[in-house]
C-alpha cells in the first residue's frame, strides 16, 4: 500500500476473472495481457459517447503506441477517472487496445494500454498521425530549400530552417517569404 501512495488510481478495479469479451494473450499469477475476444477494430470504431470520444482523442494525440495507465489517468484528470476506467474497458473489448494488468491484493489493476493500429485509429478520429506530421515537416523543409536560393529572402529562409519552432508557425512564416 505504501508503494502506491501518491499514485492516482481509478476507483474501479478489474477484480475477479477477465470479461468474456476479452482473452488473455499471456498471463502469470501476478500479470496478464488482455485483448478483445472478438475485436471490431481495425475496421470500425465502437459507439462512443461525446465524453468518451473527447477523452479518447485526448489519449491519442501523441505518437506513443503504448501509454502507461497513470499517464492516461493524468490526461483524464480527477473529474474523469471513472470515465477513463469505462473507456479503457470499452477500448479493450472493441479491440482498439490491449491492456497489461497487474494483480495486487486480489484485484487486477491496469498498467498500460497498447494501441492497435495507432495511426489508423488516429486517422479515424480526425487526428494527425506521426506520418502526417513527418510529411508536413518534410514539405516545409523542401519549401525552405527553394527559398534559400532566392537572393532576397535566402537568409531569412535559412534562419527559419534552423529555428526550432512549431511547424504551423514555420509554415506561416515561409508563406510570408514566398509572397
Amino acid at each position: 500500500r505504501a508503494a502506491n501512495a501518491g499514485h492516482r488510481r481509478s476507483r474501479c478495479s478489474h477484480a475477479g476473472p477477465r470479461s468474456v469479451s476479452t482473452r488473455e494473450l499471456s498471463a502469470s499469477r501476478m500479470r496478464r495481457h488482455l485483448a478483445a475476444a472478438q475485436p471490431v477494430w481495425p475496421g470500425r470504431l465502437p459507439a462512443l459517447s461525446a465524453e468518451e470520444r473527447e477523452l479518447l482523442i485526448d489519449w491519442l494525440r501523441g505518437s506513443a503506441d503504448t501509454r502507461p495507465w497513470q499517464s492516461l489517468l493524468q490526461t483524464a484528470g480527477p473529474t474523469r477517472i471513472e470515465l477513463a476506467d469505462a473507456l479503457s474497458q470499452k477500448a479493450l473489448e472493441a479491440g482498439l487496445a490491449t491492456r497489461h494488468e497487474r494483480s495486487e491484493h486480489g484485484r487486477w489493476w491496469p498498467v498500460k494500454l497498447c494501441w492497435v493500429e495507432l495511426e489508423a485509429l488516429q486517422a479515424a478520429l480526425g487526428l494527425a498521425t506521426r506520418s502526417d506530421r513527418e510529411a508536413r515537416t518534410a514539405a516545409l523543409a523542401q519549401r525552405l530549400e527553394v527559398l534559400m536560393a532566392d537572393e532576397l529572402v535566402g537568409e531569412a529562409a535559412q534562419a527559419l530552417a534552423e529555428a526550432r519552432m512549431a511547424t504551423a508557425a514555420a509554415e506561416a512564416r515561409a508563406a510570408l517569404l514566398e509572397a
